[in-house]
């Protein structure tokens, strides 16, 4: 008969028995229901409450507070249903009322954050995972923001059951792992990071997307461009819609090229595509050669193929995947002049569809002023 011992699970505090269940063991990591069942457990206990509130960045509710009633799960605050739900006295003897959505892997929906508000309630989004880390690239809609570090930071030190502290174990080392990622985009690690919870290339690739975000910001205000830089996830990659580099140059439904950054979901490539977006299909084929004759915006950009049936269609590409953070900024602050260039062009002009001459989409040009615009347009969403 073997003697062999079971292999601890990741994380697990040696100091508590190996042979004791941890949380994560029995609801895996990505299954939000665990994260909330260990958060509700920790708000019931009073002298724990202040302390995990306190760690909230923006909670400013007058102190000491007190839970009032029970925190209850699935609450109907129609349409929606927030995950915890929960009132506060405060030091004057005001109710306060907040929602908790917990989020580990998963999207966020802003539309929750605008229901819980306009019943009145604070919302919370609790975020251990990397959805946490894509967060930190979208402002904030109202709504408080407890992470992974947050939460370990406020316990650390505190005593806890084994079942809920090998959870809170686990917390803290996703942290470490969410900020190893950031490190690693920085430049500022060389180090890959330690095994976990978490998938490794959406870390790595959240962390790009944030990162690059602040330094493109940067890179904007000393270039003097608008820095409208939108962080979104749709079907096949995750990346940033530059929304104020959208310039129109085709007068027929809001025609236009405009820049995206994205990383693929299912592979590891890197990639800033200058687009062309309209809601016809001759003006998409009118922008799109338009920016083909203007030539490619540097070296190493590729030409697309000009498939102008999509609502969106990339015109150049740039593989990024081997750039730094730098670079990548670079790159793109590259295109963002170029598209100026293309704009403002003494031979650039409003073209409309010649359907006498081109049936197929080819273009003429009218005297005209390019449009410029920094509202939001029907393309952004891809």
């Amino acid at each position: 008969m073997s003697t062999a011992q079971p292999k601890p699970a990741p994380y697990r505090d040696d100091r508590h028995d190996a042979f004791a269940p941890a949380l994560l063991d029995v609801v895996p990591w990505n299954h939000g229901y665990a994260h909330t069942w260990a958060l509700r457990w920790l708000l019931t206990q009073p002298p724990l409450v202040e302390r995990i509130l306190r760690g909230i960045p923006g909670f400013n509710v007058a102190g000491p507070v007190r839970v009032v009633g029970q925190i209850r799960t699935e609450m109907p605050l129609r349409p929606c249903r927030p995950d915890l739900a929960f009132s506060l006295k405060d030091q004057h003897g005001t109710l306060h009322y907040f929602a908790v959505e917990t989020k580990v892997n998963d999207p966020f929906r802003p539309e929750q954050v605008a229901n819980y508000k306009s019943l009145r309630h604070q919302p919370i989004l609790y975020t251990p995972g990397a959805t946490g880390l894509f967060m930190l690239g979208v402002p904030s809609g109202g709504e408080l923001r407890l992470s992974g570090a947050n939460l370990a930071r406020s316990l650390q030190g505190v005593g806890l059951p084994p079942l809920i502290q090998t959870y809170v174990n686990v917390v803290r080392a996703e942290a470490a792992r969410i900020a190893a990622a950031r490190a690693l985009e920085r430049g500022a690690r060389a180090e890959p990071l330690q095994p976990g919870m978490s998938d490794e290339m959406t870390l790595l690739d959240y962390a790009w997307l944030v990162e690059l975000k602040r330094e493109l910001a940067r890179r904007c205000a000393v270039e003097c461009f608008e820095a409208s830089l939108d962080l979104r996830i749709v079907a096949h990659d995750r990346g940033i819609f530059w929304r104020d580099s959208w310039k129109e140059l085709v007068d027929e439904n809001e025609s236009g090229i405009y820049i995206e950054i994205f990383a693929g979901i299912r592979s590891p490539a890197r990639t800033i595509a200058i687009k062309a977006g309209a809601r016809s299909q001759s003006g998409r084929a009118a922008t799109f050669d338009l920016a083909i004759d203007a030539g490619a915006p540097g070296p190493r950009w590729r030409r697309s193929a000009r498939r102008v049936a999509h609502e969106s269609v990339s015109i150049w590409k740039l593989a990024v995947t081997n750039h730094t953070l730098s670079a990548t900024a670079d790159a793109a602050i590259m295109a963002r002049r170029w598209i100026d260039t293309v704009a403002t062009a003494p031979t650039s002009g409003i073209l409309t569809p010649n359907p006498v001459n081109s049936p197929s989409g080819a273009t003429e040009r009218r005297p005209g002023s390019v449009k410029s615009r920094k509202c939001e347009h029907p393309h952004s969403g891809r």
